[in-house]
């Protein structure tokens, strides 16, 4: 008998041991934070936490469900388990944005936010993101080549020559800007991004200078308990070939991720040859109270220069380069380096730090028609944010210091390409010798208030403090024009409202300060002296929009209206082929309308069918612009289209064969200030089909066939503003954009 009671106390114990509560965690799959407030239905209806975390029981059914993420069924068979949410192209209102600043919902952030996913970052052209940013309303990324592009967000960025700037841009907490102001986001390849958020707009109480918007970036990010190897390879017209390997752990506390990438081109145009490395390598480390992350960040670059085309040669031998580009087989050629570490560090559930430490590195040669450039920078930072949620009200209160500084060292030396015709450029004699050291710091703090549960309020002030120091180390003559200059502090608030008028309409509204420096040629006279009388380009953004889902939420909608005041116009004014001057020449009113629709027609077993549409109109004008004797006032924004559509259709069979037909349409832009010459608008045709497989548990297979201009358009991908003719040549605005083109990728992904 005691024997049987023995037994039937050891069975019991046994089941209980067996049943007993194990830990799981729920993450978003792009980004990898934590998802909170997820319905987890099982033995019990549970909640997950504030990190994310809830219990389960092994061997018992879960269902997840969490708005703005796709349902998920999973029968857990052991512990540690994390489970990953893809996120719903419709229902994406819940998911978390803003990561660098106070983390809050898409439907309750108080401004115009875009973001781009991991799945549409891996089903569109691998070679340049410009294809998706150009789905999003207010921006526009012209791309002259693989090497040459700038972005434009709300007619912001519009008067650079080459790159782009007056728009600030972030990896992973580590900045991609340059003390000059100036992003190369190109030099990020796709396939080491897993999300990107694109704020529209002034946003300086956070991100200081960036009047047109900030770009965060999240780099790919690997699941907990994976462990596998992928390869991709795509081939495409004019000798494209781009190759990746892919190596990603994670493992217990530890998490590890290296991608190298090799994209060769022969170019569509002639000189347009471009070849690029890069190698990103991330390494995570977990403790109960810290997180320490390293990243690092390779780029070796050399790609041929065929620059701009007057509108004779566009139109009629648009495969051609520049005449003098061509004769001297101008290109460039860099190294790139960026390092930065990071430090996670929980106090207690209400109370976060977040600290990164970065440096950067670039050393670069371009040889040009008019001179061979020698450039070095040396730039390192930090940022800091302290994040407090006071629990019982539901605030939360951000505080933080970001500072930056880099030198940079630039040689001209003559190019005697001349000399030797049909040899390509020859150094010569040293022409110029200088130094830049450029520095900032920002001071942030930034609030966000809930005063009833429906409403949400922030309110942001940042103090930034720029100087930029200019070195002549020109010693073959006696003129030394060295000096510095620094700009008075400038304070930017920010105040930002949202109501949730329902749980599927909410509305905003936003004013918000920002500025842009002038890059340090800006700063310099005709002569190489400093301008004292320079300054920062500030404005202000007026902006109210409404958010949300109807028909049952399959339709998902943005729309905004805004206006922005600018002051202080900074035009950088060409007086020679290698010569800018900076000019504060008046201010200018940027008025626009933003739609964009994301309509689920079909959700079924087998077919998944979305359409995407979005909308910009732009009325952009100069309030009051003096260049020299000419009077541009009430003429529209050089280098803006007036309306630009995009529209997609999506479709899925059964998740392994993948579709896409999208249309862009972009309207005609002025290029000269005095509003003589446009543009001509386009249209572009895109298509995609892809298929995907799984083979056995451990491999997965995907391959897709793209054309790009399936119309064969003739457009002009890229304009140069104001372009001025030398030596009686005809000025050359034009950058011809890619005629019908086609892409074959193959994606082998191995479970190790």
């Amino acid at each position: 008998m005691k024997i049987h009671l023995l037994l039937i106390c050891y069975l019991l114990l046994l089941r209980q041991t067996w049943a007993q509560s194990e830990k799981g965690l729920l993450i978003d799959a792009d980004d990898q934070k934590p998802i909170v407030g997820a319905y987890i239905f099982g033995l019990d209806t549970l909640l997950s936490d504030s990190n994310g975390q809830f219990t389960y029981t092994i061997g018992h059914l879960l269902r997840i469900q969490s708005l703005g993420y796709l349902d998920q069924t999973i029968q857990p068979k052991s512990p540690d388990l994390v489970i990953k949410l893809v996120i719903d192209p419709i229902l994406m209102s819940a998911i978390t944005v803003n990561s660098m600043g106070i983390p809050q919902s898409f439907q309750s952030y108080p401004g115009s936010i875009s973001m781009i996913s991991k799945e549409r970052i891996e089903n569109t052209d691998p070679t340049l993101i410009t294809g998706v940013l150009n789905e999003i309303p207010g921006i526009y990324m012209q791309s002259g080549s693989l090497n040459t592009n700038k972005i434009i967000i709300r007619g912001i960025g519009a008067r650079s020559a080459f790159a782009t700037n007056k728009i600030r841009a972030y990896y992973q907490d580590i900045p991609l800007t340059n003390g000059n102001g100036e992003t190369t986001l190109e030099d990020i390849d796709l396939n080491a991004i897993g999300r990107v958020e694109i704020i529209k707009g002034p946003n300086s109480s956070i991100y200081g200078s960036g009047l047109g918007g900030t770009i965060n970036i999240s780099p790919k990010n690997t699941l907990l308990g994976t462990h596998y190897l992928e390869n991709r390879l795509t081939t495409g017209s004019f000798g494209l070939l781009k190759s990746g390997i892919t190596y990603g752990l994670h493992q217990d506390r530890f998490k590890s991720l290296i991608t190298f990438n090799r994209q060769t081109s022969d170019g569509y145009r002639d000189n347009n040859t471009f070849s690029r490395n890069s190698l990103l390598t991330t390494q995570s480390f977990y403790q109960s109270k810290n997180t320490f992350s390293l990243l690092t960040y390779f780029v070796k670059q050399n790609a041929g220069i065929p620059s701009s085309l007057n509108e004779y040669d566009y139109l009629q031998t648009p495969t051609s380069a520049a005449y003098t580009w061509a004769q001297s087989q101008g290109y460039e050629d860099y190294d790139k380096l960026l390092i930065g570490a990071s430090w996670i560090h929980t106090y207690n559930p209400l109370l976060i730090q977040h600290t990164s430490l970065y440096t950067s590195i670039y050393d670069g040669f371009e040889a040009r028609p008019f001179n061979i450039l020698e450039d070095k920078v040396w730039g390192f930072g930090f940022r800091s944010r302290w994040v407090k949620t006071f629990d019982h009200v539901s605030h939360i209160l951000m505080a933080g210091i970001e500072t930056y500084r880099d030198a940079y060292d630039w040689q001209t030396f003559a190019n005697l390409y001349q000399n030797t015709p049909g040899q390509g450029s020859i150094q010569g004699n040293l022409v110029s010798d200088n130094e830049e050291i450029r520095r900032y710091y920002n001071l942030f703090i930034e609030a966000n208030l809930k005063p009833r549960p429906e409403a949400s309020l922030d309110i942001g002030l940042n103090l930034n403090q720029t100087h930029y120091s200019y070195i002549d180390t020109y010693e073959l003559d006696s003129i030394d024009n060295s000096g510095g200059h620094g700009f008075n502090p400038i304070i930017s608030p920010r105040i930002g409202f949202s109501y949730a008028f329902d749980p599927h309409t909410t509305s905003f509204a936003v004013i918000s300060h920002g500025f842009s420096p002038p890059s340090v040629e800006e700063t310099l006279t005709p002569d190489g002296n400093i301008n004292p009388e320079i300054q920062p380009e500030t404005g202000w953004n007026f902006e109210w929009g409404l958010k949300g889902t109807v028909l049952k939420n399959r339709l998902r909608y943005t729309t905004s209206l805004y206006q922005m005041n600018i002051q202080n116009l900074l035009v950088a004014k060409r007086t020679a082929l290698d010569q800018y001057i900076g000019l504060n020449a008046g201010s200018t009113v940027h008025r626009g309308i933003e739609l964009s629709l994301n309509h689920q027609l079909i959700s079924s077993d087998y077919w998944d069918a979305l359409a995407v549409f979005n909308y910009n109109h732009a009325a952009y004008k100069f309030k009051e612009f003096l260049d020299a004797d000419m009077d541009h006032s009430g003429n529209q924004l050089t280098g803006v289209p007036t309306n630009q559509i995009s529209f997609s259709f999506i479709g899925n069979f059964k998740k392994w064969i993948y579709t896409e037909l999208m249309y862009q349409y972009v309207d005609k832009m002025p290029l000269k200030d005095d509003n003589s010459l446009y543009s001509d608008g386009y249209q572009v045709v895109n298509f995609q089909v892809g298929l995907n497989s799984t083979i056995g548990h451990h491999m997965n297979f995907y391959i897709s066939y793209r054309v790009n201009n399936v119309l064969d358009a003739h457009y002009a991908a890229m304009h140069q503003i104001n372009a001025s003719g030398f030596g009686g040549t005809a000025p050359r605005f034009y950058y011809p954009g890619l005629p019908r083109n086609q892409l074959i990728s193959l994606k082998i992904k191995f479970e190790l």
